[in-house]
């Protein structure tokens, strides 16, 4: 291996551990966020009104999304057709699902969903741990070339 391919490749290397630790971070923020607006936040039932599907062409492949909407009650105000930031494969149409809104000082509400910010916690998660292995195995790999040139061919 030449000196600029090294170079690069240790970089790279760098980068990927960089990526793994900022994803892990995130994941774990955005579960503590969550968490505590959870606490802050009003737990009711909701009713999934409606599961819809769009297409999208992505990378050349059509790719299905689905999201749930909800009815629920707040406050005494009722919520018809809410767009909730979760979808599961066990939601259909009428099932009904705990949820925790939360609002915001401003007055606006959020619906958060203990299995989605579950979800979001494990996504980030093992990506972050994957990009990072991926980092650290290259500096294993160069360090035991470097004890035993023969050993890694």
């Amino acid at each position: 291996m030449n000196h600029t391919n090294t170079k690069t490749t240790k970089i790279a290397s760098v980068v990927m551990l960089i990526i793994g630790v900022l994803l892990v971070a995130a994941g774990i923020l955005m579960h503590i966020s969550n968490a505590v607006k959870i606490e802050k936040s009003q737990k009711t039932i909701a009713v999934i009104s409606e599961i819809k599907a769009e297409q999208k062409v992505k990378r050349g492949k059509p790719r299905i999304n689905l999201t749930a909407y909800a009815d629920f009650e707040y406050n005494d105000i009722e919520y018809k057709h809410y767009k909730i930031g979760y979808h599961d494969p066990s939601m259909y149409e009428g099932k009904e699902i705990e949820i925790y809104v939360y609002e915001s000082p401003n007055g606006n509400i959020e619906v958060i969903t203990e299995s989605g910010n579950i979800l979001m916690l494990v996504i980030f998660s093992v990506i972050g741990i994957i990009c990072f292995n991926t980092g650290i195995a290259e500096f294993i790999v160069r360090n035991k070339s470097k004890q035993n040139p023969q050993a890694i061919k």
